[in-house]
């Protein structure tokens, strides 16, 4: 494992807002590690729950994308057993934010997104379970509640990527490691920062619920 793999290995357990989340606290269905809670997530929790820079290892830093969320606009949203479309949200607030990996090795885009209920939230995982045409599932340890991973190959205009989509309760996340070419260690990478990002949306629902 390379020296970046290592660094966000030893940095998920001992850094101001990491963590991980092994599975190994999971029960029957994998759902007892999950918290239950009153209320979604709206976009200050979400923004709250992105990772800062102090949360990575030394090297790390903003990219294109700063830390920023927002809310769906009421009159966006679909209403309650609507079918998602192209007329209205799923989700009620969406975060996002994009690190640089120390050295030239790629950049990391977080994508987290906050739903009415478990249910919705579920619903939404299952609309993203299968992966996108062109691209590879790959087998990773499950993160959250429920999560899937693939890769992406180059393109004429795109570099390969990976992908990791896991489900935290209401919100579902996405992290894809950019020009994932440049580091041989980019999906171990990418599991360590998800599973740190699972453990921050679990103490954001532990605070609203």
């Amino acid at each position: 494992m390379g020296a970046l793999a290592a660094g966000l290995l030893l940095c998920a357990a001992g850094c101001g807002d990491g963590g991980t989340d092994s599975g190994t606290e999971a029960g029957p269905k994998g759902e007892a590690g999950s918290v239950a809670s009153g209320r979604s997530l709206d976009a200050e929790a979400l923004r709250q729950a992105l990772p800062d820079p102090h949360g990575l290892p030394p090297g790390w830093r903003t990219g294109l994308t700063p830390p920023r969320a927002k809310e769906v606009p009421r009159a966006r949203r679909c209403a309650e057993d609507t079918a998602h479309g192209n007329d209205c949200s799923m989700f009620h607030a969406i975060a996002d934010v994009q690190y640089r990996a120390p050295g030239d090795s790629g950049s990391v885009y977080w994508t987290l997104l906050a739903y009415p209920d478990r249910r919705t939230a579920e619903t939404a995982f299952a609309n993203r379970r299968k992966a996108p045409e062109g691209t590879r599932e790959i087998t990773t340890p499950r993160v959250g509640d429920e999560s899937t991973a693939y890769s992406t190959p180059a393109a004429r205009h795109a570099t390969p990527s990976t992908d990791i989509v896991f489900r935290v309760g209401d919100a579902v996340a996405k992290l894809t490691y950019q020009d994932a070419d440049k580091n041989k260690d980019s999906a171990q990478v990418l599991l360590t920062l998800a599973r740190a990002q699972a453990d921050r949306l679990r103490r954001a629902e532990r605070t609203v619920g």
